[in-house]
């Protein structure tokens, strides 16, 4: 039973001007019985008032229980469906990785894992994010009383889905920006990366605070308003950021391969453009729909149970971006199939007439064939370079 409220049906959190009662659905969001006696609603089988964050049971009947389960076989379903779909891109990034950990093995180099982001960020999402939420899934259908913020199990799950979501916007999308401006001159785009990678590790870290927030909510009962408001804020301001960021990646990546193109006409470019500008599309196209949603549940009481139904179209969300992430990689098909078109278009002309003194900051490929916009050299190296190592790819 919540905390706080009047014992009756037709009136809920008063303070919030808004009433169960109040809506169209009436009391009991019209899935219940009022009980006169009690004030309290009894409701009918397959709804119940208890949500995340959000424990109206006894004073609302507003949650379809079928419906959240079928929502979350379908996030367990693309789960299980993105790893399958992924797999060989995970294989080609991680093969990719290690040959370029044993070339620079051979020069006495090394290369740890952090080095190479985008392998980094497959492994934390399909490592720890997705089984998380795999975990997520099923505790939601079989144990339809488990919710966010008011039991355990979730909350756990909860954390862990969160926190290895923004670890990987941490990771990936800060380097991709460097990697995407680094062949301009960094007197003017240099603040950018670095004003993008401090605003992205800032947010990881409230979002740290916010995944933490269900624990304090299951313990501190009467603050759970509170801190469901504060992380739909947060979620808010983090959805409008994101976009703003690959809005910015993709208009400055078509600059970049378009004029790499011109400079050297390559298949492997047109190739790595299209996947590069896909893995920005979701964002593009989800992420005002989230400010919307967030902002409306913060502001319309009456939204805050629909948390339920909402959630889970955020998490297949982030599934299908984090298999656009993966499928940034090439795979050895992919490579043959970039060669046997290559090769068909080899009588046009030698790409290495290219004037020399371009190679420097024009934009190229590296050994993994993923951008890098700085054509490769033995040695070099920039030590003011505002990537860590301009040899190597962001991925």
């Amino acid at each position: 039973m919540a905390v706080g409220l009047s014992p009756t049906c037709d009136n809920y959190f008063p303070t919030q001007a808004w009433s169960f009662g109040g809506n169209i659905n009436g009391p009991c969001s019209g899935n219940g019985l009022c009980l006169v006696p009690t004030g309290l609603c009894q409701c009918e089988d397959g709804w119940t008032g208890l949500a995340d964050f959000v424990d109206s049971e006894g004073y609302d009947c507003g949650i379809n229980i079928l419906a959240t389960q079928i929502l979350w076989g379908i996030v367990l379903a693309f789960s299980v469906i993105s790893f399958v779909l992924a797999f060989p891109y995970l294989k080609a990034r991680h093969l990719s990785y290690l040959a370029i950990k044993e070339a620079k093995a051979k020069r006495g180099e090394s290369y740890p894992l952090i080095k190479n982001p985008g392998s980094l960020t497959n492994i934390v999402w399909f490592g720890i994010g997705l089984p998380s939420l795999v975990i997520f899934s099923i505790l939601k259908i079989a144990r339809p009383e488990e919710r966010i913020g008011i039991t355990l199990g979730v909350s756990i799950c909860y954390f862990l889905v969160r926190i290895a979501f923004y670890v990987c916007a941490l990771l990936f999308q800060p380097s991709l920006l460097a990697a995407v401006v680094a062949g301009a001159d960094a007197s003017k785009t240099g603040w950018i990366v670095k004003l993008n990678l401090n605003l992205t590790k800032a947010l990881l870290g409230f979002h740290v605070i916010a995944a933490v927030l269900p624990f304090f909510s299951i313990y501190f009962k009467e603050r759970r308003m509170g801190i469901f408001l504060f992380s739909l804020a947060l979620m808010a301001f983090t959805a409008a950021f994101i976009f703003v960021q690959a809005w910015y990646i993709q208009k400055k990546l078509t600059q970049c391969l378009d004029q790499s193109y011109k400079m050297s006409p390559s298949e492997k470019t047109l190739v790595m453009k299209a996947k590069l500008r896909e893995a920005q599309k979701l964002p593009l196209k989800t992420m005002p729909i989230f400010v919307i949603a967030y902002l409306t549940m913060f502001i319309w009481p009456f939204m805050w149970t629909k948390h339920d139904y909402f959630f889970p179209v955020t998490m297949i969300a982030f599934i299908v971006q984090g298999l656009k992430v993966a499928k940034t990689s090439i795979t050895s098909k992919e490579e043959s199939s970039i060669a046997n078109k290559s090769s068909g278009k080899s009588s046009s002309g030698d790409d290495s007439n290219t004037n020399p003194s371009d190679n420097a900051l024009r934009p190229g490929f590296d050994s993994e064939g993923v951008v890098s916009f700085v054509q490769q050299k033995e040695g070099f190296e920039r030590e003011d370079s505002i990537v860590d190592s301009q040899d190597d790819s962001y991925v």
